[in-house]
């Protein structure tokens, strides 16, 4: 059934709470933990399970409280547990050795985190699925075991992390990270969006998967030791554009690059419309068709860091007002320079008042000696669009721009 709660259920040593399934659901509606188990340093709580039931909270619910909340609990057992719509994270482990959490489901549409373990050693992150947030496992402490589970669907307006180390010894092993994006730093920035990062000493990176993830697939911090990494593919990562989100008032561009060149265009931040947070880019004609290129210069001798014989992926999401241009008449272009400028362009279609996802690919040339990206306008004077959210993405395994692994550690071993 479903348990409406008004205050926290509360576990001691040595008791099993234990469901039938995603049927059995816990619904917590206040400023507590749906579920808490709390010893004390030299009085652990022991041997608490909880086992094949749903945890979740009401709607109204935005306190900052964990769904399920240890705090010095030892040789613990969490075990198919539906967590959904957790506000802050799903679980929470404070000073808490020697647990297991498998095979669980997290979901949610907030910016929360799944698993947080703060001062806890020796624990299993083994088999779980995590299907949205802000953050998949966040791991302080040392001898964890974070082992075969699948991350997706993170989406972050601040920095997203599939899985954060910051602990010593700890193994990540066998994980599939897939489709975690943020678009909210510079590429300059020290703080970006990662896959999997790295921020303790001696910790063994093996088997993983990182596929699409924006910006960096695996991140080692600066002067961290002795990492092992072995065996991990990390494929399809990055993004090349600085200010992807569209909040800043300096123009998105690719990396390094502020002032784009116009035609026929004016292009500005505006409050109007936004896909994330608070602000997009609009594009507005001051005639006819026009363009505008995230690129300082159209010149056939700069590449601007881009590097032929790649594949390059460019996207944004845009949105075109009723009563005006077509849909059509908004698009986007790669175009690259061998003898002559040669070009790769997506328009959108035809719907309105409503966000849509346009992107284009190109191989660029061995032989390429300049490139830009265009923003493209296809209407009449007076006529607008805005655009959020924009990707440049070096397609492939190979780590030209460092996009997939990006070392800053010290005595790493990479096999």
């Amino acid at each position: 059934g479903k348990f409406y709660t008004t205050a926290v259920v509360t576990l001691p040593s040595n008791v099993i709470l234990r469901g039938r399934g995603a049927a059995s659901i816990i619904v917590k509606n206040g400023d507590f933990y749906a579920i808490e188990s709390i010893g004390s340093d030299g009085n652990e709580k022991t041997n608490v399970q909880i086992r094949d039931l749903k945890v979740t909270r009401n709607a109204s619910d935005t306190s900052a409280k964990s769904l399920i909340y240890f705090e010095y609990v030892d040789n613990y057992l969490i075990s198919n547990v539906f967590f959904e719509d957790y506000y802050n994270s799903g679980f929470r482990n404070n000073y808490s050795d020697f647990g297991l959490v498998a095979g669980c489901h997290f979901s949610t549409e907030t910016e929360g985190t799944a698993i947080y373990i703060s001062f806890g050693s020796k624990n299993t992150i083994e088999g779980n699925f995590i299907d949205g947030g802000k953050i998949g496992f966040f791991i302080f402490g040392d001898y964890n075991n974070i082992i075969n589970n699948h991350i997706k669907n993170l989406l972050s307006t601040s920095q997203m992390r599939a899985i954060y180390i910051s602990g010593d010894d700890n193994k990540v092993a066998g994980n599939i990270i897939t489709d975690c994006l943020s678009y909210a730093f510079t590429v300059v920035a020290g703080s970006l969006s990662r896959g999997i990062y790295v921020a303790g000493n001696r910790n063994t990176i093996i088997g993983n998967t990182i596929d699409n993830c924006v910006y960096t697939g695996l991140f080692i911090e600066s002067g961290k030791q002795q990492t092992v990494v072995t065996n991990n593919l990390c494929k399809d990562n990055g993004n090349l554009i600085d200010r992807a989100n569209c909040e800043s008032a300096t123009s998105p561009m690719i990396f390094g690059e502020t002032v784009p060149v116009l035609s026929g265009v004016t292009w500005a931040r505006s409050i109007t419309e936004a896909y994330e947070g608070t602000y997009s880019w609009k594009i507005a004609s001051t005639g006819a068709a026009g363009r505008a290129e995230l690129t300082d210069s159209i010149d056939t001798a700069d590449m601007h860091g881009i590097i032929p014989g790649l594949t390059y992926t460019f996207s944004f999401w845009v949105f075109v007002p009723a009563g005006g241009m077509l849909g059509t008449e908004a698009g986007l272009r790669i175009q690259d320079y061998v003898g002559g400028w040669n070009t790769t362009d997506q328009a959108g279609v035809n719907v309105y008042d409503g966000w849509q996802f346009i992107t284009v690919t190109r191989p660029i040339p061995a032989a390429a000696t300049g490139f830009t990206l265009r923003v493209l306008f296809g209407g009449a004077a007076s006529e607008f669009y805005y655009v959020d959210n924009i990707r440049l993405l070096p397609l492939g395994i190979h780590n030209e721009h460092e996009q997939n692994f990006l070392d800053n550690g010290t005595d790493t071993q990479v096999g």
